[in-house]
């Protein structure tokens, strides 16, 4: 797989939205700045702090970490304080020890091939890759653990549209067989 292009959800959408954006971004290698760059930041943080949470370290001492290079920027600052707020409150809404499920594994990444359903061939050129938050045992059964941030309001739209997420449909498909269960 070392010869083709790994694409992720995160650039297939980017693809899909913007081709000369993909082009930028994941071929050239030119990192976003500004307000959107700050948001994902954000969501990033959460996801630290989440790991840190689930796999049994200082939940702060990570969040703390994705900070400490901007540590003088008033921003971040703010920023900072949102995602100690947001895992705390996480924490506090989801104590591990209440939970009817074990972790399995935490931000676990996958790699598979891509294949044509209809002629069955795999493609020459692209992978696709991933990195789920976390695989969970629950009565027996493995499920996709994964958190959603956003910077914008949480309404009734948003939350019905999550279950036909397209990234989870294909992480589950991958996962599928990579762990060989449903």
């Amino acid at each position: 797989m070392s010869d083709r292009i790994a694409l992720s959800y995160s650039g297939l959408r980017t693809f899909q939205n913007c081709p000369r954006a993909y082009m930028h971004r994941y071929l050239d290698r030119i990192e976003p700045i500004g307000e959107r760059a700050r948001s994902l930041r954000v969501g990033s943080a959460f996801h630290k702090g989440l790991e840190a949470y689930y796999t049994g370290r200082s939940v702060m001492v990570a969040v703390n970490a994705e900070f400490a290079a901007t540590a003088g920027n008033a921003d971040d600052q703010v920023n900072l304080a949102k995602v100690r707020a947001m895992v705390d409150a996480y924490i506090r809404r989801y104590p591990l020890d209440a939970e009817p499920f074990t972790v399995e594994r935490v931000e676990f990444e996958f790699a598979g091939e891509i294949v044509n359903p209809e002629t069955g061939a795999q493609s020459r050129t692209f992978d696709i890759g991933g990195k789920v938050d976390g695989v969970i045992v629950l009565d027996g059964e493995l499920w996709i653990l994964e958190h959603k941030t956003t910077s914008g309001e949480i309404d009734i739209a948003y939350i019905e549209k999550l279950w036909t997420d397209f990234q989870i449909h294909l992480y589950a498909h991958y996962l599928e067989k990579l762990m060989g269960a449903p």
